[in-house]
């Protein structure tokens, strides 16, 4: 516990923030060298090679020059937002470089993936989360999607000839390329910057993209939807007693809570499905594809899921609870904007708040005698996990596939129970 201990000795503006430390600020002071010893230290000699030096010298500088060859109207590793998962691997080189650049339409670089993350989706075990991924936008899986600046096309240069060379300088460190600079840009490793990217876009509790990470895929995911003319919807999801937790338990109870009810959401949904932290005790899961009366199955999983969750002896609640709101769209046009969904979403999750909490209220956008919150039927899940790995193990992989086709055929939108 860090508390403020001050000395009656010592003014009010020099009090010292220590750990149960009861010593009078003068002690905990470095004492002052002499003027003498100053000087001293100043006249002996500096060490040629320093850390700082040393750090430096580590790294490999080579002045360079950049040299173009004929350009290429084509590279395989080279994709436009917009085209799906599937498209991609027939057309980039999966043997070839380990990432994939991802355009935007008028050329501008929106990101970049790696080449196992595409492969890691499209091997879903699962036949109907395979089948959903190949038909994805690539954009769906940037960790970090790069927007143009406004004022980019207006200074772009003219064209580059064939044989153009610049100046620059090339930086390694233990024999890999770091950076490469010009007159006028620094050019960063991919490698390097990648870590720090996925940092920022995740919250260092449970682990789930940032809120500001989800209102980008969010923009991503209804302009998708507004094209094809498919269906959305929102869960907005709040901790009941949340702060009981914290003043009961502590703060780090209470993030632990946080994991875990994170991770019962994540398990309560589709693995294209996008769930975020969205402010303190509430989080966001954002179901594609998913036509207003399905999206109470995920919904009935999370309440289940949190409601059958651990907790160590002497927790201070009984168990923990959720309150949701949800907002769908049957058909998403051109009226309907991410706002518009939120909005409606968090009159829902007030709504179940007033009403005694634990519970779910949802609406319709586009449905007029639907558009007031309602109480969320509870589905009754006739297979729990158990009990859906228990089935799976008796049933060759075959079959499920098989029965998971024609599942997803007949109902495109349908959330797996096995």
């Amino acid at each position: 516990m860090w508390r403020v201990r001050r000395n009656r000795s010592v003014p009010t503006s020099n009090a010292l923030l220590c750990a149960d430390s009861t010593l009078p600020v003068q002690a905990l002071r470095r004492p002052r060298p002499s003027l003498s010893a100053a000087r001293r230290r100043s006249a002996e000699p500096i060490c040629a090679t320093s850390a700082v030096e040393r750090n430096v010298t580590a790294m490999q500088i080579h002045p360079s020059n950049l040299t173009l060859s004929q350009p290429q109207t084509t590279c395989e590793n080279v994709v436009p937002v917009g085209m799906t998962l599937e498209q991609v691997v027939d057309r980039v080189r999966l043997d070839g470089p380990g990432h994939i650049l991802v355009v935007h339409e008028d050329g501008a670089l929106a990101g970049v993936i790696a080449t196992e993350e595409l492969l890691l989706r499209m091997s879903a075990a699962d036949g109907v989360e395979r089948l959903k991924w190949s038909r994805r936008p690539i954009e769906s899986i940037l960790s970090a999607v790069i927007t143009p600046t406004s004022g980019s096309a207006a200074v772009a240069p003219p064209g580059i000839p064939a044989s153009a060379s610049w100046p620059c300088t090339a930086y390694f460190h233990h024999g890999r390329l770091q950076a490469v600079t010009t007159d006028d840009d620094v050019l960063l490793s991919w490698r390097s910057i990648e870590p720090f990217l996925m940092g920022a876009a995740r919250d260092g509790v449970t682990g789930l993209i940032t809120r500001s990470a989800f209102l980008r895929s969010f923009e991503c995911e209804l302009a998708r939807a507004r094209r094809s003319r498919k269906p959305l919807s929102i869960v907005l999801i709040d901790v009941d007693y949340f702060k009981e937790i914290n003043d009961r338990a502590g703060h780090a109870a209470g993030d632990i809570v946080l994991s875990l009810i994170a991770g019962a959401i994540c398990t309560s949904v589709r693995s294209y499905d996008i769930v975020a932290r969205f402010a303190g005790d509430e989080f966001v899961a954002l179901c594609c594809e998913c036509i207003p009366d399905q999206v109470h199955t995920p919904v009935s999983r999370m309440q289940q899921a949190v409601a059958s969750l651990p907790y160590p002896p002497g927790f201070p609640l009984e168990r923990v609870t959720l309150s949701l709101g949800v907002a769908s769209v049957s058909a998403v046009t051109a009226g309907i904007t991410c706002e518009a969904l939120l909005e409606a979403a968090d009159d829902c999750l007030y709504t179940a708040k007033r009403n005694g909490r634990n519970q779910a209220y949802s609406v319709i956008l586009d449905d007029p005698q639907r558009s007031s919150p309602e109480p969320v039927p509870s589905v009754r899940l006739d297979v729990d996990h158990q009990d859906a790995a228990a089935i799976g193990s008796r049933k060759s992989a075959s079959q499920r596939d098989a029965r998971r086709r024609q599942s997803d055929a007949s109902d495109p939108m349908l959330f797996p129970l096995v």
